[in-house]
């Protein structure tokens, strides 16, 4: 054959011995290197040489199986036609993959389901597939990389119909590319469903909120719209600016016509949902809402173009939550997990195309992120060695087994137990004054110093909510609000100091001591105050209760994700010795922050 290539077909199989078997099968025929590329074979057998692999003769057919791609060459589905637009559909029976359409009845499904004379939403979808085809979103392209056998779906449905569901992805490009992410995928199945739904995930650069749009037909009769502009928080400076503002200003216009908005169900996303704004556009109207000229239509035009306006001015804009990079792909991440774990269609999806099949629909095109949540969870630098784990080593060392069970590493030491300590209302209160002079100099230092920036604005800030439990404790129990203890004040100058010339141990003090307020902090708060105030504990203190920040859902655990991204941003450039230097300040934070809590130990 060419270049040596034999004559006769083989199968070249590739095991894996690390974890579970994968296979990987490429049967070979001469008319396989116009197709592959032979730089690509002789690449996977030099690689792979050493893992077993092994050639075995077979039946003249080209078969590529496996998601891997032939680096230097073509990917190749199966079947043996080369992915590309005009890529076939899979098609699936009882949710069991069927043999592929051969190759001259292969079409291009997402065109063809947009241009059926009964699918409701066609005129909507071409909208937005031409929306980002004229980068109205900013400079895309269709996205060649996305697993092109699950983008074309058709199963037989039981009652003789056929469902087909096509998408298109599409990804940002360039320097000036608005979006990171664009997907649109139309659901056809006849009278049963028909669906469009289309999301959009701006730039990691931008705090902007997505586009989400889902229109469902079902039965034929009953139509769900559903818009908005999903946030990435839940702080009200961020949902009044970026959605409330501007789709408001739509829901007011369009709540003139009578019946056309009303209220989504609580029932799957419950009250508040986290991913859903408060002005979300939800319509349960007729189906004649939706015609060219009728109201429906037309809101979904307005929407799309306030949103491109959004994407053209976002540059412009003073970050109201999210500061990094890293904190908004955190968000993106957890907006495809939430959504994976409570969105409906999914159900649908796999009564119509199969778990299996489905299941993977889910992971690599419709919510791809959502796997990743566990590795982003860290928001560790890439290529680089982590400052929190550095940090997280030292203090382990500090830990004894009783307080870290794992990894605590240092002997118990001879001191008073908890259970045997007294808590006062009058200790409580100075422990409330203390930490919050602690607490201020955090954030007028990190307000002002463009070393530490990042750590500014976290949603961890206590200050506010620390003067309102000092004067309502103060007022409610008649006590006179006492002057700082000199171990606070020490602190506080000893973090000025830092601040001005020590950037990385200024940081571990930072970590440490917002960190342990929302760890050993609660136990103790849990403790002392029934010790202070009796068995029912009085009432909460906003000190721990209460993370304004956080939105309704009050879950300072998302905030603590977008605080770990922001210190390894401070780290980023440090230098070797730097991170040194901040892991080993780790003792210091721990003597200086922990030593507040003498104020609220009557014995200590």
């Amino acid at each position: 054959g060419p270049r040596g290539l034999p004559h006769e077909p083989y199968n070249l199989n590739v095991s894996r011995t690390r974890s579970a078997p994968s296979i990987l099968k490429l049967n070979l025929c001469v008319g396989a290197a116009s197709v592959v590329g032979i730089g690509a074979i002789r690449h996977i057998s030099h690689r792979h040489r050493a893992r077993g692999a092994r050639c075995v003769k077979t039946q003249p057919r080209l078969n590529w199986q496996g998601p891997a791609s032939l680096c230097g060459g073509s990917l190749v589905q199966s079947g043996g036609f080369p992915i590309g637009r005009d890529h076939m559909p899979r098609r699936v029976r009882g949710g069991e993959d069927v043999e592929p359409a051969t190759a001259t009845t292969t079409v291009r499904l997402f065109d063809e389901v947009l241009h059926e004379t009964d699918y409701v939403f066609s005129g909507l979808a071409a909208q937005v597939v031409q929306l980002l085809q004229d980068e109205r979103f900013g400079p895309l392209q269709e996205c060649e990389q996305a697993p092109a056998d699950l983008l074309s779906l058709e199963a037989q449905l039981p009652t003789g119909a056929s469902a087909r569901m096509a998408t298109k992805v599409f990804r940002g490009t360039g320097a000036q590319r608005k979006v990171r992410r664009a997907r649109v995928t139309l659901v056809h199945a006849g009278d049963q469903l028909q669906a469009l739904n289309a999301v959009v995930y701006p730039t990691d650069k931008s705090e902007l909120p997505l586009l989400g749009l889902d229109i469902i037909l079902i039965g034929g009769q009953r139509l769900l719209v559903g818009m908005d502009f999903s946030p990435l928080s839940r702080d009200p400076k961020y949902l009044q600016t970026y959605c409330e503002a501007p789709l408001g200003a739509i829901r007011d216009k369009f709540s003139a016509y009578d019946g056309l908005l009303t209220t989504p169900g609580t029932k799957l996303y419950g009250e508040d949902p986290e991913f859903f704004s408060p002005a979300m556009f939800f319509s349960r109207a007729d189906l004649e809402n939706l015609s060219s000229d009728g109201p429906l239509a037309k809101a979904f035009e307005e929407i799309c173009d306030e949103y491109a306006e959004l994407l053209s001015g976002a540059h412009l804009r003073e970050p109201i939550s999210l500061r990094t990079p890293g904190e908004v792909r955190w968000q993106h991440t957890r907006y495809d997990a939430w959504h994976e774990r409570r969105d409906p269609a999914i159900g649908i999806f796999k009564r119509m195309f199969g778990e299996e099949v489905t299941q993977h629909f889910v992971d690599r095109v419709l919510f791809p992120w959502a796997k990743t949540k566990k590795r982003r969870a860290g928001a560790f630098g890439s290529g680089q060695r982590s400052i929190l784990r550095q940090m997280q080593r030292e203090s382990m060392k500090l830990h004894t087994r009783s307080q870290a069970p794992k990894h605590g590493q240092t002997k118990e030491p001879k001191r008073v137990p908890m259970s045997q300590r007294s808590v006062t209302k009058e200790s409580m209160l100075q422990y409330l004054v203390d930490s919050q002079v602690a607490y201020q100099a955090f954030e007028d230092l990190t307000a002002a110093n463009s070393e530490i920036m990042e750590l500014h604005d976290t949603g961890l800030e206590r200050v506010e909510v620390l003067r309102e439990d000092i004067a309502e404790l103060a007022g409610r129990e008649g006590l006179q609000v006492p002057e700082p203890s000199e171990h606070a004040t020490s602190y506080a100058k000893r973090l000025r100091e830092l601040a001005a010339t020590d950037a990385p141990r200024f940081v571990c003090h930072w970590y440490n001591h917002h960190f342990a307020h929302t760890a050993g902090g609660r136990m103790i708060y849990a403790f002392a105050r029934k010790k202070a105030f009796g068995e029912d504990g009085g009432a909460p203190l906003g000190f721990w209760e209460k993370y304004p920040k956080a939105g309704p859902s009050n879950d300072y655990k998302e905030l603590l994700a977008g605080a770990r991204a922001r210190v390894e941003a401070c780290a980023k450039d440090w230098s070797p010795e730097a991170r040194r230097d901040c892991a080993g300040e780790t003792p210091k934070a721990f003597e200086m922050s922990g030593g507040l809590l003498k104020s609220l130990w009557v014995d200590a």
